[in-house]
């Protein structure tokens, strides 16, 4: 679901108080789902730089629903920074860790928005491609992470992260969770994050 009008707009009220305060914020809306799925993005994006073009905005997606037009109003909103959780460098595994075949199409928009905004002669958004290694095997992401850096500018950036044990694995979880760098989240620690019902967790 939605989060209500009611609580967004707390929290805008909230963001220009820390602001107001001198507290550097960054309005970074992710967690519980698709982003861009919210018909009200965008419009909420426009708000946050209302308030100060120097409020860092971080839309974190999984990059299946980015169309054209969807590129265009990244662009056009100002936001700072995409992350592309591909999390996998081949078709096969992206629709065993993902639950999708949509690996060649999340690559293409990828490819997309960088090229539009390369073309559009802004800096921003950063973008970043983000991968996952769940098998403790960094170089394997070599040769797609080239990929991308010929068509990256500026801060962009790709990076291979361990899966991380925010929680406790599901017992019957394929996933390799015997690593030794697996470490705890510290986002909470310098995070607030916002449930849709309004509770902080």
């Amino acid at each position: 679901e939605d989060m209500s009008d009611a609580l967004v707009e707390k929290i805008l009220e909230e963001i220009e108080r820390f602001h107001n305060a001198g507290m550097r914020v960054c309005f970074a809306p992710m967690g519980l789902g698709e982003q861009i799925l919210y018909k009200k993005f965008f419009k909420t994006c426009e708000r946050v730089k209302n308030i100060s073009k120097n409020i860092r905005i971080v839309l974190a997606t999984n990059g299946v629903k980015l169309t054209d037009s969807t590129c265009e109003k990244i662009l056009y909103h100002g936001l700072d920074e995409v992350s592309f959780s591909l999390n996998a460098n081949e078709a096969p595994l992206y629709n065993d860790r993902m639950g999708l075949n949509k690996y060649e199409m999340v690559c293409n928009n990828i490819e997309k928005l960088l090229s539009l905004r390369n073309m559009s002669g802004k800096k921003k958004p950063d973008i970043f491609v983000q991968y996952i290694d769940f098998d403790g095997k960094k170089n394997n992401f070599s040769k797609d992470i080239q990929r991308w850096v010929r068509l990256m500018k500026n801060n962009d950036k790709c990076y291979v992260h361990p899966l991380v044990n925010q929680a406790g694995f599901f017992p019957d979880s394929n996933f390799n969770h015997k690593l030794k760098d697996h470490f705890p989240c510290t986002q909470l620690l310098w995070r607030i994050a916002i449930k849709v019902n309004g509770d902080l967790y």
